[in-house]
């Protein structure tokens, strides 16, 4: 009989799905370079078209809410070539104890810093001189920024169908332990919304950025205005004609909204301006001779 790590023998199992109440140790999480995982030397079976890295944060949740308190676990993550140390609560919040190379994939973890990271912000876009730039924005909670370094490395070396639906998982993850309105569900949201641009998907980056320039101005925050301005970069760049003139229109609602108190800006008087005559030169593309002038 093993005699070592004894203790992770004798644990305590949840009657409903088996998960360990108690372990002196952290559980741990290896993620292939093939992309497979194992949990706790146990194969990790991901969900249909859920990204790991959520899949492995909701397992981690649903053993600390078995546990009836934090867990922590080490996730070497050998596809990326990094170490994780991550504390995860019932309530799905989370923190990172540690974070550090593993160029070799040996499984060791390295500590890089007494302190947590500081989290990088995503990069949601903003309207600058008609495009769409990355700039720095509201930060994100440390038990997020792991996953947003992710997504950026996937869309900076071209991965962006992989970049897609990690963020899209990202603000599944966020929406389901904070609240769809929570300010990191929002964040996550811009998130989306910046990958589904840089895949080209501007009808879709323009209504996720309009959506938040919605909740923003219903919260009261002040960058709703930012929002409008991405939906707006986003917006000009669709090419469907009928498309972009809905979209027109809903751009033009929300500065209304704005406008009524006071949110807007100076130059977007010119900006509307714009707006009103594309949303005319499509509707003139889009008219039929049974609909259209003669």
């Amino acid at each position: 009989m093993p005699s070592e790590r004894p203790d992770r023998v004798r644990q305590d199992h949840d009657a409903h799905d088996g998960t360990s109440r108690r372990s002196p140790f952290p559980i741990e999480v290896l993620i292939r370079r093939d992309g497979t995982a194992n949990l706790d030397g146990e194969p990790f079976c991901v969900p249909d078209g859920e990204p790991l890295h959520i899949a492995v944060l909701d397992a981690l949740q649903r053993h600390a809410r078995a546990r009836g308190g934090p867990v922590e676990a080490v996730i070497d993550n050998r596809r990326e070539g990094d170490v994780t140390r991550i504390e995860v609560a019932p309530d799905g919040s989370s923190r990172i104890l540690r974070h550090g190379s593993d160029p070799e994939g040996a499984g060791t973890e390295r500590q890089s810093s007494a302190e947590p990271p500081p989290a990088e912000p995503p990069p949601a876009g903003s309207f600058a001189d008609g495009t769409w730039s990355a700039h720095g924005g509201t930060r994100v909670p440390d038990e997020l920024a792991v996953l947003v370094a992710h997504i950026t490395r996937a869309v900076d070396t071209g991965a962006l169908e992989r970049a897609v639906a990690l963020a899209s998982g990202l603000r599944e993850h966020a929406a389901r332990t904070f609240g769809d309105e929570h300010p990191f569900t929002l964040e996550a949201h811009a998130l989306k919304a910046f990958t589904a641009h840089r895949c080209g998907n501007y009808s879709a980056a323009t209504a996720m950025c309009l959506e938040l320039a919605r909740v923003r101005h219903r919260q009261g925050d002040p960058r709703a205005h930012e929002e409008l301005m991405r939906a707006f970069a986003a917006w000009r760049l669709i090419d469907d004609p009928a498309s972009a003139a809905d979209y027109g229109r809903e751009l033009l609602a929300v500065w209304s909204g704005l406008a009524e108190q006071g949110r807007d800006a100076a130059g977007d008087v010119t900006l509307v301006r714009d707006v009103k005559r594309r949303i005319h030169a499509l509707s003139a593309a889009t008219a039929t001779p049974e609909t259209g002038a003669t």
